[in-house]
């Protein structure tokens, strides 16, 4: 197991005694006897050991809990996958040992595992070829009243898995931009997606911000208005919809630029927000960019852009084997 996998291992086990304490009412404290010191801190409470080694008998008994799980996997269309991976993971003690268990999609997408023992399984999907977005990982508890408790026993009842399949990619131009300073008063910073630097050139966005009051409140924090504006010299932008796995610049339907106005009266006001864009540039050039604004205080932006160096070309998937340059813009 990894350091980052004990990690979380480490993690799972206090919040399952967590729950296992609240679930049993174990950790509740009795008066401390008037014999012993009321402020030693050596003292062990009464009754510690008891409740502690109810606690473990119980979360072994969980942990034997018999396992029939059965999955699906589908594509973004709702398609079965056949010859998807599934790593099959049952947590069944506090040791930290884990038993992975590998299963293979048939012609319908489906899998399945029985016969085996644990309070709750990671399940973990796979294919090459194909993105794992959240819905290819899931967590099935299997001990009512604890985390996830979602066991899928019936062969006609699935928990459904989700993959995407990649697409053709072209060799792209990535640039990350950390922490890049924005005034307050509207003076524009460019970040020009061909070079990565932060001047005006021929792929560049502009960024201005107007910030009235960024100051901190004595209690608390208050909201305060904002305005920025996102724009293009001589191209357009907007807003990148779907749900991330939407590579293809749409051809039309760009504006020059796009103001956000957070009003202090707004229910959804924040001083931080991230937005996704398409970008088309006066040389025919597309790109899309991730851009996070962090108002008040430092103000900056993060972006991470992807540009297409052939005019025309509106593929904007990346694969990091054909990346033509990454450059980051890094402020301290």
């Amino acid at each position: 197991m990894t350091a980052k996998g004990r990690s979380l291992q480490v993690l799972t086990i206090a919040a399952l005694l967590f729950a296992v304490t609240a679930k049993t009412g174990l950790a509740q404290q009795t008066s401390t006897p008037t014999n012993h010191p009321p402020n030693s801190a050596s003292a062990e409470p009464p009754g510690a050991r008891e409740r502690a080694a109810q606690i473990l008998s119980l979360i072994s008994v969980w942990a034997s809990t018999p396992i029939s799980f059965y999955g699906k996997v589908l594509d973004g269309e709702g398609n079965p996958i056949e010859g998807a991976k599934a790593d099959i993971v049952p947590w069944q003690s506090l040791t930290g040992l884990v038993q992975h268990n590998e299963k293979t999609t048939d012609a319908k997408g489906l899998f399945s595992i029985t016969g085996i023992h644990g309070m709750r399984l990671n399940v973990t999907v796979s294919k090459e070829g194909y993105y794992q977005p959240p819905q290819a990982s899931q967590i099935i508890g299997y001990v009512k009243g604890l985390d996830n408790y979602n066991p899928r026993p019936n062969p006609n009842d699935p928990e459904v898995f989700v993959l995407r399949k990649k697409g053709i990619t072209e060799p792209l131009i990535m640039h990350s931009f950390y922490q890049s300073e924005i005034a307050k008063d509207g003076t524009p910073t460019n970040l020009d997606l061909q070079t990565g630097k932060e001047t005006v050139g021929a792929d560049a966005v502009q960024i201005q911000i107007w910030t009235k009051d960024a100051g901190v409140p004595k209690n608390g924090h208050h909201p305060y208005p904002w305005k920025a504006c996102i724009s293009v010299l001589g191209g357009g932008m907007q807003p990148r919809t779907g749900d991330g796995y939407n590579f293809q610049a749409p051809s039309s339907g760009y504006l020059s630029e796009e103001v956000i106005d957070m009003l202090p009266n707004d229910p959804k006001w924040s001083s931080q927000i991230t937005k996704e864009y398409w970008f088309h540039f006066a040389d025919g050039k597309y790109a899309r960019a991730t851009i996070g604004f962090f108002i008040g205080g430092f103000q900056f932006v993060n972006a991470t852009s992807y540009l297409n160096p052939q005019p025309g070309h509106t593929n904007l998937e990346y694969d990091t084997n054909q990346a033509t340059a990454t450059i980051s813009s890094v402020h301290p």
